[in-house]
């Protein structure tokens, strides 16, 4: 996982809560496309790293959650927050995003 420490983002269009990907089908009892106990594992890892770069621990804004629109199934998932005292931001994701390099003001890898 990597994370990438930005500057302030305000806007999350595209972006859900982690609830709403991470769930079961109340139809069939299936999953719809993460199983919801890879949440817990995931968003340990991404605070941990993000403590490493920089992040004091509080929450303004998030987390939210997304995908990368590529293969393999399930799609992998990038989840990000906004820290509350500076409004700094937090993406975390399987995958080097490098059009955030120009912005970036740390980035752990782990």
């Amino acid at each position: 996982m990597i994370v990438y420490h930005v500057p302030p983002i305000d806007f999350w269009n595209g972006w859900q809560k982690p609830s709403d990907l991470f769930r079961v089908s109340v139809s069939d009892n299936t999953f719809e496309w993460h199983d919801p106990a890879e949440w817990s594992s995931m968003w340990a890892k991404a605070q941990k790293l993000a403590k490493k770069a920089g992040w004091d621990g509080d929450i303004r804004d998030g987390p939210y959650v997304t995908v990368l629109p590529m293969p393999p199934e399930p799609p992998p998932v990038v989840i990000g927050w906004k820290e509350d005292n500076n409004g700094n931001t937090f993406i975390a994701t399987p995958y080097e995003l490098p059009w955030l390099a120009d912005m970036v003001f740390e980035q752990i890898e782990g």
